[in-house]
Parts: C-alpha cells; structure tokens; sequence
C-alpha cells in the first residue's frame, strides 16, 4: 500500500502527511473524510476539519458533498441524503471558526458576552485606530512614564505601529512581558548574551553551510596557494579559517575584529602575476563568497552590555505599556460585546487551558482531528490543538502540510511547529505531483535537492528536501523547459561596488524583458497532450523578490512596449492609475513637490516627454519652467511643439478647477 492509499484509507491511526506542491493535498483531506464516513468510525458532527482560508473549508465542504451526492462510497439513499443534509453544519472550519463555535457551545462557562459578534479583520483595524488614538493621549496627559521613555527613542508614529504589531502577536507579547517583568537587569543581559551568541553563530553556520558556499570552499582549498600578501590569497586563507572554527562550533575573532568582514566585503582581484591563468577561476569563487555575504554581513553585531541594559530598561517599558494597551483594548471589545480573530483563539485556549471537566465533555464527542497547511500553524493554535488531544487522548489526529511551502511567518507562523511533529511522528510523503510535466520535474528535483539538502535539518526552522517528487504526466517537450539567463558582470576597479551593482541589476532587467519579448508568439504553451499554442502577453510573470527593482522592470517593460500590471503587497494603490492620481493631489495639495509633478504630468493624463521636461526645467528647477511658460515666456514656449503645448495647457485648466474645488472643500 503506497503512502496515499495509508494516508487516506488508515483511519484508525493519527499520521502526520508531508504533502508536496501539486501532490493531491487537498484530495487526500477530503479521501480520508469520505473513508471515515464510508466505515462509520464517525459521524459529520465527531470529524473536526480546520483549514486555512473559509475559501478552504468551503471547497472541502462542497467536495464532500459532491461525493455524497455521486454515492461513490456505496451507502444507503436515506445514509447519504442525511450526511448531504449535515454537511453546511458540519465542523468543517478555519481555526478561528472553530474556536467561535466553542466558545458559543460553552457561553456559560465563559466570561463573555453571550450575544459577542465576531468582527473582521478590517472592522477591528478601525476600531483599534481609534482606541489607540485615545490610549496614546490619556498617557499623554497623566505623563506616562513608560510612555514618554519610549518617546525619548521613538516619536509617536512609530509608538503607535509598535503597538499595533504587539496587538496581532498579543498572546506572543504577554509570554514574554511575563518572562522579562520579574527579571532584573543583570540577569537578562545574561540571558540577552547567551542568546545572541545562540543565533551569531546559528547566523555563520547557516552562511557557511549553505550548498554554494561549501562547493566553493571546496574548489578554493584545492587551488595552488599563492603569495600570502595576495588580496585574493588573503581573503581565502581567513574565509577557511573561519569557515574551520564554525564547523566545530565556534565563533570566530575574525567576525568581530574586520578581518572577515574585510575578506568577504566587496570582489578581491588578486594578482594576476601571482596567479596566472586561474585568476578568473579564483575570482568566480570569492565573488559567489561575496554574493552570499552581502545578504547577511548587516546581521552580525557585537554584543554590547551598556546598550543591552538601555535596551532592557526600553523593552520593560515598552511591554508594560503594550500589556496596558491590549488589556484595555480587549476590556473595550468586550465590552462592547465584540472579539476579533486574536480573541477567539485566546479565549478558546483559556477555556480549553482549564482542564475542566466541561472541557473535557465538550471534545468528547469529536473522534477526528483533521488539520490542513499544519507548516502554518502559529503557537496559541498549536497550543489549542495539543490542549484538544491532551483532553481527549482517544482522538485520532490527520495532520496535512508541507514544511516547503511555509509563507505565513509575518503572520506569526512558524514551521519549526512541523519540523518537531516531523521528528515525532514519522511523516506519510506524497510525492506524486499532478500540476507540472516530466522534464520540469526533473530540474525541480535536481535544483532544490542541491539548494535545501537532503538531510534532516539541524535547526528546527530549516527545511530540507528529502524526497525527489515524480511527475504524473510524463514525455518530453519540443522545447528547453528551464533557461538560466547569465548576465556577465564587468569588473571595473574606478567604480564604486554600488556602481557596479546597479549595472548589473539594470543589464539583468533588460536581459529578461528581452527574453520576453523573444517568447512572445512561440509555440510554447502546453494546452493538450500533445498541442501547443503561441505564448501570450498573459502567460508570462516576472517574480521579484522584493519591490526594490520593480520600478526598473516597470521601466523597460513600458520602453519594451510590453503590456504589464503588477500585483504586489501594496495591491490598488500600486497600480500606475492611482498612482498617477496621487501624484496630481499631491501637487494640489503643493505645487512645489517637482517629484509629483513629473509624474504627474509624465502620466498618461497628460503624456509630456522627458525631452520636454527637460527643456521647461531652468537652473531653479521645472516649477521656475512651468511658471514662465504660464505666464506666457516666449523663450520658454518656443522650446514646446504645438501638440505638447495643448497638453500643458490642458493640465493647467484642470488643475486650476481642481485647486478651486481643494480651496472650497478645504473651507
């Protein structure tokens, strides 16, 4: 029997499932839900089903009923018209649903209003402004010690989005107010040096043991030694070193005294002389050195015992104020008869926490736990979730998830839940992947077996990659299904790192928007078995790691002629139309912000040239330009051609009504 068939049809066992991108996660969920109901080990209303999203529970709701309805497990007419019937009741749920429907079961034993409405995440954001605004400046008038101590480091902005980042990690927060409260100072600067020695090192070993960095250190101790004076020679010799003391589990001085920072900061060249033809081969392996170190070197500070005590005597008044904070806001809700998200899984764990014999009643009659995407469990619903098995030992528990695909970690998330069951339970892999065909899966498995490892990791936030995934669609494709696009750095000694960065940065844009653009109209879309289509603008995606760049892909993307819109964390308000129209209310509200008015201007509303905003710019900048050329400056003008003029004056009719409205709403 292969781990599908164990994960779906052995249902008298608890099994913890590692379930790969596009291995049939969510039909496993629903198989074994199905099999429960086929065997009678349980009822609808004895299987808990926590999912993720409500989007998640609804389509395993509407996949159960599906099923039924087909009679695909061979019950009885009235057997399955009863089960469809339960199932829009059944406890199929995200967590917070979940620990609602507790929390109303248990009303009498729980101190809080028994007609609470659950409020949504936006709802409860306005709320909380609101709250905070009044919290910040009741402290203000009694002089808050805690509170103006904080203001001494921090201006009230930044009081305030502190506050609001403990309120969605409160339960995170308190546990550890609670740890530092009774502490003195002395004592926790010990503790704050243990731990920063902890994660220095945990910081180097992860540097060192990454796959590229091993494959170059290896490939630099077998290069000939060089003159010992080399840049290059010298770097290596303290890189090794290092590399030496870390493997046997030790910090070395070299972090601390410049010496490594010095070794691995910015491309050592060498001396050609010294190393004759190797030296590009040489070069190639301190710049994958340096590569790697640029994205971590800011990490590493020394530990420093006086700003530690500043930093205790700050985190003190800063958790008194953030424990102040969140019990008055949640007094409010309550008040109020309100409770958010955050509320719901404390006040479930609180119950739940009691050990009560109400408690225990209350998870009695439940036999199946089933947890989807358990990578991104956080710890108070994993608390709920051990409280759950602790109080009825007889539950079976089916955990589903995959430690590759954890994303949610600034939500509070954290993988290292997985990894510890992992080593607990031996894990159920499906590996059989149904979305991608044969050759894409042979790069994926050979690329990330390379990239993760595939040994069991030694730090519980780590993931390794222990299992290659098999394709379910099979035979090869007429074209190269991965490219790497190289784009060669040029080396130049009177340019900045910086410089030389940026270069490479923008040649590696173009490069790609050129491949694109390369694409577009080939046969290379995959629609039948064997059929294909010419690629579309629409099926090609750019996946940034951050938004740093995204304003140069924008920029040769739009140069290119090459449709585009973006989808980032910033959603409405990063798409180009409203941007356009922030920029002109921000020349409304300041007609000097040339910023603004470039682009605002510059935006297809009006469609001026850079050309032509060059020449209306004079020695005191575009505003000087464009009030001369208003006011009517032949010398200006004349530098305009006709079509662009009417599109100047076009702005400045419209502005002038808008600036006239601004005035008027502002009265």
């Amino acid at each position: 029997m292969n781990d599908y068939l164990k994960s779906s049809n052995n249902i008298k066992e608890s099994q913890l499932v590692c379930a790969a991108a596009g291995t049939g996660k969510t039909k496993v969920l629903v198989d074994r839900y199905l099999e429960i109901l086929r065997s009678k080990e349980a009822g609808i209303e004895q299987i808990v089903a926590i999912t993720f999203t409500e989007k998640a529970a609804n389509e395993m709701k509407s996949r159960v009923r599906d099923d039924l309805n087909k009679n695909t497990l061979g019950l009885k007419y009235d057997e399955i018209t009863k089960l469809v019937d339960k199932i829009n009741t059944a406890p199929i749920s995200t967590v917070h649903s979940f620990c609602g429907r507790l929390l109303h079961e248990n009303l009498s034993l729980i101190d809080i209003d028994p007609l609470f409405r659950i409020v949504d995440e936006v709802e409860e954001l306005v709320l909380r402004n609101d709250f905070t605004e009044r919290f910040i400046n009741e402290r203000l008038r009694s002089n808050s010690a805690d509170l103006l101590y904080l203001l001494e480091f921090a201006d009230l902005s930044v009081v305030k989005n502190l506050l609001n980042v403990a309120w969605s990690k409160q339960s995170e927060c308190l546990v550890c107010f609670n740890e530092i409260s009774g502490k003195p100072v002395k004592g926790l600067v010990a503790l704050f040096k243990d731990k920063h020695k902890k994660l220095t090192f945990n910081k180097l070993k992860e540097f060192f043991d990454h796959p590229i960095i091993r494959d170059s250190i290896r490939k630099i101790k077998m290069l000939p030694r060089v003159n010992s004076t080399d840049t290059l020679q010298k770097a290596f010799d303290v890189t090794i070193k290092a590399d030496s003391l870390v493997q046997s589990g030790t910090i070395p001085d070299s972090l601390w005294n410049g010496a490594l920072r010095d070794a691995l900061n910015g491309r050592k060249r060498g001396n050609k002389n010294s190393w004759g033809d190797i030296i590009e081969e040489a070069r190639n392996y301190h710049s994958e050195l340096y590569i790697r170190w640029k994205e971590i070197k800011d990490d590493f500070i020394p530990f420093n015992a006086e700003i530690e005590i500043s930093h205790i005597k700050l985190l003190k008044s800063y958790y008194a104020l953030v424990s102040e904070f969140i019990e008055s806001y949640r007094r409010e809700l309550y008040i109020s008869g309100l409770i958010d998200f955050g509320g719901l899984e404390i006040e479930a764990e609180k119950f739940l926490a009691s050990r009560s014999d109400e408690a225990r009643k209350y998870l009695s009659k439940f036999k199946h736990l089933l947890v989807d995407e358990f990578q991104d469990i956080n710890p108070i619903q994993n608390r709920i979730i051990e409280l759950i098995i602790e109080l009825n030992p007889d539950i079976i528990t089916f955990f589903v998830g995959d430690e590759k695909q954890s994303i949610y970690r600034f939500r509070g998330a954290e993988v290292e839940i997985f990894n510890r069951l992992r080593k607990q339970i031996k894990p159920l892999r499906l590996n059989q992947n149904f979305r991608s065909v044969e050759p894409l899966m042979h790069f994926y498995n050979w690329f990330f077996r390379y990239f993760l490892g595939e040994a069991e990791p030694e730090l519980n936030f780590d993931v390794n990659y222990p299992v290659p995934i098999k394709p379910f669609f099979r035979g090869n494709l007429p074209y190269t299904p991965v490219e790497f696009l190289i784009v060669k750095e040029e080396d130049n000694e009177e340019q900045s790192n910086s410089i030389q960065d940026f270069s490479s940065i923008m040649a590696e844009v173009t490069f790609i928007v050129s491949r694109i653009a390369e694409l577009h109209g080939e046969l290379i879309v995959k629609i039948k078995d064997e059929e294909l289509r010419a690629a579309k603008w629409k099926d090609m995606a750019i996946l940034l790691r951050s938004r740093t760049h995204q304003a140069l892909f924008e920029l040769v993307l739009r140069k290119t002629g090459i449709p585009y819109y973006t989808t980032t964390g910033i959603g409405f308000y990063n798409r180009h139309e409203v941007q356009d129209v922030i920029n002109f209310l921000r020349v409304l509200l300041n007609f000097h912000d040339e910023v603004s008015l470039v682009g605002t201007l510059r935006s297809p509303m009006f469609g001026i040239s850079d050309i032509t905003l060059l020449k209306l710019t004079t020695d005191n900048g575009l505003f000087d330009g464009l009030r001369k050329y208003f006011s009517g400056e032949k010398s200006i003008k004349d530098k305009v051609s006709e079509a662009e003029r009417k599109q100047l004056d076009h702005f400045y009719e419209v502005y002038q009504k808008l600036d006239k409205t601004m005035v008027h709403l502002s009265t």
